[in-house]
């Protein structure tokens, strides 16, 4: 997840921030698309 935000042209310090914030708890099922729609909401680009 944190590649594509940096290929979308986040830094990947940014990116990683995004996706810690909004991933689900350790052990619980990633949504991959619904992370990264969350990620881009919370760098302001949803």
């Amino acid at each position: 997840m944190r590649d594509a935000l940096v290929g979308l042209g986040w830094a990947a310090k940014q990116a990683d921030a995004a996706v810690e914030a909004v991933a689900p708890a350790e052990g619980q099922p990633v949504d991959v698309p619904a992370v990264l729609r969350a990620a881009l909401q919370r760098l302001g680009r949803g």
